[in-house]
């Protein structure tokens, strides 16, 4: 149970290495746009996080709902990189929404308007595992609309979404108004392994269940071992 705070809990969940991927099954989960030119953005915007009063999923007793989950993550990441470059984040959409670079397939970023959409049906897959899962969802497509803000997108889908995973785990660990226990750890772990494919041919392959996981957890454990945000960008 992910909660609100004023600094971060080091979790010793991060010393485990993640086992059992074949009992993951693939669901819904964050989707990469195409890989764009690199865009400035805002350097000195907040974003504007498009809410719905009261929009939530389905949560289990002690965690925090969905509305609660992405405002609170959302205003942790745009302290990330001293404010620059902040994406505007629109929550709560759907799947085939019209968005700045066409239908919503899933949570995706926009290059084109550089701006996050967060989609209510990865919001209800994330809350089969917990709150954390879907606080990976948010920092996950931020991490990509920073990708392109900073021009650190790779040349292959896999790659650039296994960097987006480590951004996403590195800026989970970075912000200072959340805290994550080790549930909310085996949470995101979770919800890793969910969204991991094993289909290498396909042009849209993500990485496998283990790669996402390892990735993610990667991220959290440079934080806090005191690398910067590049050594994500330098393993992936």
């Amino acid at each position: 149970m992910l909660r609100l705070s004023a600094a971060l809990a080091v979790s010793s969940a991060l010393a485990l290495v993640p086992a059992g991927a074949a009992l993951a099954q693939k669901g819904p989960g964050p989707a990469a746009a195409p890989a764009p030119a690199p865009t400035a953005g805002d350097a000195s915007g907040k974003p504007g996080v498009g809410v719905t009063p009261g929009a939530s999923s389905s949560t289990s007793a002690g965690e925090l709902d969905a509305h609660t989950v992405v405002t609170a993550i959302v205003q942790g990441l745009q302290e990330i990189h001293a404010g620059q470059n902040v994406p505007t984040i629109i929550w709560p959409t759907n799947y085939g929404a019209m968005s700045g670079c066409g239908p919503l397939p899933s949570s995706a970023y926009c290059p084109s308007n550089h701006t996050v959409y967060i989609a209510q049906e990865d919001a209800q897959h994330s809350y089969r595992f917990g709150d954390a899962a879907l606080a990976y969802v948010v920092a996950h497509e931020y991490a990509h609309a920073m990708q392109t803000a900073f021009g650190v997108y790779n040349a292959d889908v896999r790659s650039t979404e296994l960097e987006a995973d480590c951004l996403a785990g590195f800026y989970l660990a970075s912000i200072p108004n959340v805290t994550f226990d080790d549930s909310d750890i085996y949470e995101i772990r979770d919800m890793a392994l969910s969204i991991g494919d094993y289909d290498f041919m396909h042009p849209n392959h993500h990485g496998t269940p283990d790669q996402r996981v390892n990735a993610v957890l990667d991220g959290m454990r440079n934080q806090i071992g005191g690398a910067d945000w590049q050594s994500c960008t330098a393993n992936y």
